[in-house]
């Protein structure tokens, strides 16, 4: 049986290719219960060892991987939470996170970690 992470990424390549204006119709946001986020600096475990952290806010989330930071306004979706801008993309449903940075695909298997947050805080 296929997982929901199988889905994201394809999902998110799509989007990133047909432009981050592109938001699908009759979408329905998910409430915060099911974001998997509340707030805070969280941090995301994805193959490979690569991390990074997130910052989900009411209407925008900030990426903070290595020495980058982008700010990503919230979109309309029916999976989860799904912010972008013409940098990167993101979805957070429950606990999976995809992550599309523009011009680095290599962010796969992505989690939320319970527990652990960014050092700042």
């Amino acid at each position: 049986m296929a997982k929901l992470t199988d889905y994201l990424l394809p999902i998110l390549m799509l989007i990133l290719l047909l432009g981050a204006g592109v938001q699908p119709v009759a979408a329905q946001m998910a409430g915060p219960a099911r974001s998997g986020v509340q707030g805070g600096n969280q941090t995301v475990q994805c193959a490979n060892a690569r991390r990074f952290f997130i910052r989900v806010a009411e209407k925008h989330a900030v990426v903070t991987f290595g020495p980058r930071q982008i700010t990503l306004p919230q979109q309309d979706f029916k999976l989860g939470r799904y912010f972008s801008s013409r940098d990167a993309a993101l979805i957070v449903d429950q606990e999976f996170v995809a992550f599309v940075p523009r011009g680095d695909e290599g962010w796969k298997e992505c989690r939320i970690v319970e527990g652990a947050t960014h050092p700042s805080g």
